[in-house]
């Protein structure tokens, strides 16, 4: 128990934040309060993934997930560090959550909290999972090049599913297998000596992929298909190369961030668009986005520039803009529409409504009419319709239903999700490229915890599971037809 009694006096501690803070009022400015909270909220979120990763070494989803904390606050404090002095709108403490009361540094340790309330059967799945560990079958070179073979029809449907957007069905594959198709990229790398020529066209399929995802206006795909890949590679490499990537990552982590703002910029001003509508004109839209960019910016009288706005895109502005009104300026929803959720869980419509652009719209619209997915960002004056949305995260969800107490639940029934995903596919699957297979979809659920709310993550879990179960089934006739052990 020692470790859980370390990790129950970091929450302690947490708690005496807000005490000093009563207690001597008069030591502290909005600037200095700001720093102090978050500063504190980082190393309180830090110090709990230290004792997570110490004791629970077999459950990865847990301590990725606070470690996704902890990148979260340290975009807030890099930003505001950097805006503070410039004539931009998230700078200088212009928005309404300028003060960063105490609200916001609790729900900052909530993860932490979560963990803490979790330890005991975090620890029972964590004993459970080494376990297994013991009797897990060695990889297989065949497993990995039918898997990342696997991954390259995946993206060619993604890719051609799209260019053709009429042809049912393939657009939801693809999108499915892309999607997941990034995290796997870290594994794509890591082989890349035993894949074969594979390797090579897997590559480059995600390369021309990410090029022409940048025209349309998306970030995320291009940035972890380049992330994760270089992750992977660098974790094969020796130490010679390893030394030349980390001077390559330094220099290149500014320019990737401005490149960022730079893409922020120009979706403003000609939007976003899906892979189906790149062309020619779409590039010259783009081109012309970019001669006007100075021209705009002077005229809004804006100078920032473009690497304070790239870091201003990796904060959830929302988070922050919903736990500033619930409550006081936007009533708290409460759980009126927690039944039609429930009923959008069991009955999957976006699934078999359709995947053809017009028939993806109109269950869009569908289910924003209903007040789901996104939707509730519109109460807090954010713009959601079927071309364009806003992040409404598990804490946005949470928080706007009922406060800290709903959020604390959701995060706690989050973190039993996704460790129990881990659990069962560690558990379950004794073959070790199935599980890499596997835990690379569900990380995915990870990273939409900033993005959708509770619902759409577990209706996201149960289609995922059952598609990649079927891909499973499909890896084992094959490996059976030629013969080869798995």
């Amino acid at each position: 128990m020692g470790k859980y009694n370390a990790s129950l006096a970091i929450i302690i501690f947490a708690l005496s934040v807000p005490l000093i803070q009563w207690l001597l009022p008069e030591i502290f400015t909005e600037w200095s309060l700001f720093l102090y909270i978050l500063v504190s909220g980082l190393v309180i979120n830090i110090c709990t993934l230290y004792v997570v990763s110490r004791t629970l070494k077999n459950l990865f989803y847990q301590y990725f997930y606070l470690a996704f904390i902890i990148w979260f606050l340290s975009w807030i404090l890099v930003y505001h560090l950097l805006a503070i002095d410039t004539r931009n709108p998230y700078g200088s403490f212009n928005l309404p959550y300028d003060r960063y009361p105490m609200k916001f540094y609790f729900l900052w340790m909530a993860p932490a909290i979560a963990t803490v309330l979790l330890f005991p059967l975090l620890k029972i799945i964590n004993s459970r999972i080494g376990q297994e560990i013991r009797v897990q079958k060695p990889e297989t070179q065949f497993m990995q090049r039918t898997v990342a073979w696997v991954f390259f029809v995946f993206n060619l449907i993604y890719f051609f599913g799209n260019v053709n957007v009429e042809i049912p069905v393939l657009s939801y594959i693809g999108r499915v297998g892309h999607t997941t198709s990034l995290f796997f990229m870290f594994w794509i790398a890591y082989w890349n000596k035993r894949l074969g020529a594979i390797y090579y066209l897997t590559l480059l399929l995600m390369l021309s992929i990410a090029a022409v995802e940048l025209l349309a206006g998306s970030r995320f795909g291009p940035l972890m298909t380049g992330l994760l890949f270089f992750m992977g590679y660098y974790a094969s490499s020796s130490k010679a190369t390893k030394w030349k990537l980390r001077i390559v990552a330094v220099i290149a982590f500014p320019l990737v961030i401005s490149f960022v703002g730079y893409l922020e910029k120009v979706r403003m001003l000609i939007g976003r668009s899906g892979l189906e509508e790149v062309s020619i004109e779409r590039i010259e839209k783009v081109r012309s986005a970019i001669d006007r960019l100075d021209e705009i910016s002077r005229s809004f009288g804006n100078k920032e520039s473009a690497f304070v706005a790239g870091v201003g895109r990796n904060i959830n502005w929302v988070d922050m803009a919903v736990v500033t009104a619930s409550d006081e300026k936007v009533p708290y929803r409460g759980t009126k529409n927690l039944q039609r959720e429930i009923d959008n869980i069991i009955s999957l419509t976006f699934f078999s409504g359709g995947s053809t652009t017009g028939a993806i719209r109109k269950a869009t619209n569908e289910k924003y009419s209903l007040g789901l997915g996104t939707a509730p960002a519109r109460r807090y004056g954010f713009s959601v319709n079927e071309r364009t949305s806003v992040e409404w995260s598990v804490l946005s969800d949470g928080y706007s239903r009922g406060g800290f107490s709903i959020y604390l639940v959701y995060l706690c029934a989050f973190l039993i999700l996704t460790n129990g995903i881990e659990f069962i596919i560690k558990t379950w699957n004794k073959n070790a490229t199935e599980q890499k297979l596997l835990m690379c979809v569900f990380l995915d659920l990870i990273i939409k915890s900033n993005a959708l709310p509770l619902y759409e993550i577990t209706r996201a879990a149960i289609l995922n599971a059952m598609f990649y179960l079927f891909i499973i089934l499909m890896l084992r006739v094959w490996a059976l037809m030629r013969g080869k052990a798995i």
